[in-house]
């Protein structure tokens, strides 16, 4: 058993994109993230799962050589200032849990599955109790192809799917010890709406 004095709890939010989509620098996921009433929370990192279909090949989605070449995170009350200066460190990683950097394993370049934002260290985005947050994640899918219906969905995935790569689905902090990763939280994984491009 695990006590804590508070913690997070994620839910998708009314309005999060679902449906026909128009490639480019868009809205794709929209979440809120509210602290438990005993206490304020804040929130160090975040990693999202990109499910998409590139039936085109015109590998708008690939990591290697960089093709979704924008993605930013915004709390929806400041859309003018990205979380990217606030948590600052990014990576994206392939299925196998890969980083971008690096071809997969058999030499050929493969889709961007996990996009980090943040890390432990990183500085916080605080979340007061009972003053909830919500959070839009951009990508550019400009490439993406509306004739052959490439798609993309966003999740936040389970904690038990980031373990296989030693990664947070969230790392979060709150109260006096409080410190966590997404184990026992009851509300992951969230998952989006499919965009059809």
């Amino acid at each position: 058993m695990v006590l804590y004095e508070t913690k997070p709890t994620i839910s998708l939010a009314n309005g999060s994109p679902a449906g026909s989509g128009i490639p480019g620098l868009n809205e794709v996921f929209r979440f809120n993230v509210a602290a438990d009433s005993r206490g304020n929370v804040t929130m160090h990192e975040f990693t999202f799962k990109f499910n998409t279909t590139d039936k085109a090949g015109s590998g708008w989605n690939w990591c290697h050589t960089s093709k979704l070449p924008s993605i930013e995170l915004y709390d929806l009350n400041d859309l003018s200032t990205s979380l990217i200066h606030t948590l600052s460190q990014v990576n994206g990683y392939l299925a196998d849990g890969t980083s971008c950097t690096a071809l997969s394993a058999d030499g050929v370049e493969e889709p961007m599955v996990y996009w980090q934002i943040g890390s432990p260290a990183a500085s916080p985005v605080e979340i007061v109790a009972g003053s909830p947050e919500t959070f839009a994640l951009y990508v550019d899918t400009v490439n993406a192809s509306s004739v052959n219906d490439d798609s993309l969905r966003v999740d936040l995935p389970s904690q038990a799917e980031m373990d296989a790569f030693g990664l947070y689905t969230i790392y979060w902090r709150g109260g006096v010890n409080d410190v966590g990763n997404g184990t026992y939280i009851e509300s992951l994984p969230v998952y989006g709406g499919t965009i059809t491009y």
